[in-house]
């Protein structure tokens, strides 16, 4: 219900916004503004212009996702410009200054600086808290004993990198209900057999939440564009991923085609299909 009325704000902001919904869950991943035109070209406006456009529309059309406060939700931004002209503008999600994973949202703009689409997540109402009760280092000993199992050696993987974060699993196995937790994100590699890991350690009881293979799902785990001509199953959109080379064609939500720019996708973090739990 509340997806619902954020939607009528929006309509009654922009007059010609689509939403669409995920059909399992009903969280919204894609907007699309109709009357405002994908004309590509050199762009009109900087890098910074682009970052002020683009929150001035998440002041509004970011209640679509819940998003209440553009300025304490989201991080720095960073901004590409692809070959057509269009910039896109990146924000993940914060939450009191910690990252929320799986939660980005990514504003494109066409070559006039003016928004047609945004896509992406975002957990809202979020209630949990920020400060460990189960310290970092007995978390890397549970992940290092975690890694150990999952590829069966007796060799002990490093640990590349541990930071706090805030992981909603429900988001993450497309469920209904959020779940979230705040975690320990500990990112281990393994030399012999040169495989990675993103171990999720509860932050307060210490037991293991999720353990996913390849830390970096996809090179780069944002919502992105790109070219779907290496999808894994051309007639599945579903499975147009730009990592299908790698065997990940699994996403939280599908990829949509751009009708102006045949071949031209939008696509949503994919997550491998081999997820370990």
């Amino acid at each position: 219900m509340k997806f619902v009325f954020a939607c009528l704000l929006l309509f009654a902001a922009l007059g010609s916004a689509e939403v669409l919904y995920d059909n399992q869950t009903q969280r919204p991943y894609f907007v699309v503004i109709k009357d405002v035109e994908r004309e590509h070209g050199s762009p009109a406006v900087s890098s910074e212009r682009a970052v002020t456009v683009a929150k001035s529309f998440l002041a509004t059309g970011g209640s679509v996702w819940g998003l209440k406060d553009v300025e304490n939700e989201l991080g720095n931004p960073t901004v590409e410009t692809d070959e057509l002209g269009f910039m896109h503008v990146t924000f993940e999600q914060m939450y009191q200054g910690l990252e929320v994973i799986t939660g980005v949202l990514k504003v494109h703009l066409n070559s006039h600086g003016e928004v047609y689409a945004v896509n992406g997540g975002f957990v809202p109402d979020i209630a949990v808290p920020t400060t460990a009760s189960f310290d970092a280092k007995n978390a890397e000993r549970i992940a290092v004993a975690e890694t150990q199992a999952i590829i069966q050696t007796i060799n002990s993987p490093l640990v590349a990198e541990t930071k706090l974060v805030v992981l909603p699993i429900g988001v993450l196995e497309n469920k209904v209900e959020d779940d979230v937790h705040l975690a320990w994100q500990i990112q281990m590699y393994e030399d012999v057999e040169h495989k990675s890991y993103a171990i999720y350690v509860d932050a307060q009881t210490g037991s293991v939440l999720k353990a996913l293979d390849g830390a970096r799902q996809c090179d780069d785990p944002r919502p992105f564009v790109y070219d779907c001509s290496r999808a894994t199953n051309p007639n599945n959109l579903s499975s147009c991923s730009a990592c299908g080379s790698l065997g990940y064609d699994s996403y939280l939500y599908p990829c949509r085609p751009d009708t102006l720019y045949p071949g031209y996708y939008f696509g949503r973090r994919c997550t491998p299909t081999d997820s370990l739990g």
